[in-house]
């Protein structure tokens, strides 16, 4: 009890405590480092040199933190522990212990978990003033569900100083890559591929800048006219920059050479297995080129995000096993942790 009402007591003194919106200082204290990047979404701000204790809310952040010996003391309980499960059973039993919370953030649990460092997005419903009170807080200038995930994963390995960590990662995308263009052959950017995604909250095709766009062009695919439009001309065409609502009237905007099609990651897929039988019995769906010529594949809700560096390589594996006749030889990272037995630095090394 005395525990409880002294951190209460704690957390509302910090509530109190005028917001700090800059760094006062560019010298940090021993131990600290002042980080800046082009990314940071606030001023220089003092992080430990080598922190411990993350409360990740981002979701490359959570994912590259799996591969060190750091502890991950909370993320976001839906959004991240959920979704990764959903998307990437493998990580399930490593997401479980992670204190998981939901929206509006509990400050007062988030404090209890002793973070050094938090590490989150840019949102402007977040309460940064309060968190920054409670640890060092890094601030992603990007969206939860925004940028690629090289460019993600590369600036929280400076965040949390593993960049070896993340140079193993793009040396292990590219070489797979490499192997997968190897596959496609030299034409492969004649092959103009569809990204839709079926919902009962939407439907809807991914232009060119989406995260799951970029690992399309790094592949060097080519995609339909409808989507190869860039963050502005998505923007002047759709009202959106990285995608564009679906309707019937609009439903040939989903058509291709081949169409992938996805949904929202969930644990519970009964609703929206249904409704994606539902939307594929659309006649106007089934009049497609694609759908047609058989080239139309339902895929896992791994392709529903596409930013972090698992994600991308199950999409990797999906496009050798759709696209090829080829079995990729160098491993898929996720396949480390389907031992559990494995420790991070392992899974890294792999």
């Amino acid at each position: 009890m005395k525990k409880q009402i002294f951190t209460l007591a704690l957390l509302i003194l910090m509530m109190l405590v005028a917001p700090v919106s800059a760094q006062e200082s560019t010298e940090c204290e021993p131990g600290f480092r002042l980080f800046d990047h082009e990314l940071l979404a606030t001023d220089p701000v003092c992080i430990p040199e080598n922190p411990q204790q993350i409360a990740s809310f981002e979701n490359a952040a959570t994912e590259l933190l799996l591969f060190t010996d750091k502890e991950i003391v909370g993320t976001f309980g839906a959004f991240t522990k959920d979704e990764m499960s959903a998307s990437l059973p493998a990580l399930t039993e490593k997401l479980a212990p992670i204190t998981g919370f939901e929206w509006p953030l509990n400050l007062e649990l988030l404090l209890e978990t002793s973070p050094d460092l938090i590490a989150t997005y840019e949102n402007e419903t977040m309460p940064y003033d309060q968190l920054s009170q409670i640890a060092p807080t890094v601030i992603f200038a990007a969206g939860i569900a925004e940028g690629d995930w090289k460019t993600a994963t590369e600036f929280w390995s400076e965040v949390f100083n593993v960049q070896d960590i993340y140079q193993e990662m793009l040396a292990t995308y590219d070489a797979r890559v490499a192997e997968l263009q190897a596959a496609l052959g030299e034409d492969r950017g004649e092959t103009e591929v569809s990204l839709v995604l079926g919902s009962s909250y939407f439907n809807l095709i991914y232009t060119a800048d989406a995260p799951i766009s970029l690992i399309l062009q790094d592949v060097g695919l080519g995609r339909p006219a409808s989507q190869m439009l860039n963050s502005e001309e998505s923007l002047a065409q759709y009202e959106n920059t990285t995608f564009a609502y679906l309707s019937d009237e609009t439903l040939n905007l989903a058509d291709g050479d081949v169409i992938f099609l996805f949904t929202f990651p969930a644990l519970d897929t009964t609703a929206s297995d249904q409704y994606l039988v539902d939307f594929q019995a659309n006649p106007l769906w089934q009049s497609l080129n694609a759908v047609k010529n058989g080239q139309s594949y339902l895929v896992g809700s791994h392709w529903a995000r596409g930013n972090t560096y698992l994600l991308a390589n199950a999409i990797l594996d999906d496009l050798f096993e759709y696209l090829t006749d080829t079995e990729p030889t160098i491993p898929n990272p996720i396949e480390a942790f389907a031992n559990l037995e494995a420790t991070p630095e392992a899974t890294a090394e792999s």
